[in-house]
């Protein structure tokens, strides 16, 4: 009998930690596994965040050259005192962008690293400065929009290095 006991105590205890070491192997796979997932997701949702400010900054750089291509053009004209049919430019998708922006920089504390967050706030604040020196210094639309086309040019490839650095590519 107590060699009958032994045996099913034997089947038992080995029966146990087979259960034991099952439930933590399977704890820890499972903890790995969605270690794994948070962190691509993460990954996936900086790059977002990064293509998206790209997109931005390049149609920001076109609307700044179309600008200054076309206060250039209304300049020459007047130069020419030739008249002008089209004299105001649209500003409609800039305003759109400019949003945009303003967003990316928003959410760049949660997506992008404090140097893009710094180097938007950088744009903005050259933008606003732009803007203040046409209009109260009368300086020439063509220059101030190509300086800023110039500056947003020079961002998109600080944001394009610094992205490669934080996603590893």
């Amino acid at each position: 009998m107590i060699v009958e006991n032994y045996g099913y105590l034997d089947i038992s205890s080995k029966i146990l930690i087979a259960v034991i070491s099952g439930f933590v192997a399977a704890y820890f796979s499972a903890k790995l596994a969605l270690s794994r997932f948070y962190k691509e997701k993460k990954w996936e949702r900086k790059q977002d965040a990064y293509r998206d400010l790209i997109d931005v900054l390049l149609d920001l750089k076109d609307i700044y050259i179309n600008a200054s291509n076309h206060y250039e053009s209304v300049y020459r004209a007047e130069q020419r005192l030739e008249f002008i049919e089209n004299h105001n430019f649209d500003w409609a998708d800039f305003s759109v962008l400019r949003e945009k922006l303003k967003r990316a920089y928003i959410l760049s504390s949660i997506s992008l690293n404090a140097e893009t967050k710094n180097l938007i706030q950088g744009l903005l604040s050259g933008d606003a400065e732009a803007r203040r020196m046409v209009y109260e210094e009368s300086y020439p639309e063509q220059a101030a929009y190509s300086d800023m086309a110039k500056d947003v040019e020079n961002l998109i490839e600080l944001v394009v290095r610094i992205a490669k650095k934080e996603l590893n590519l």
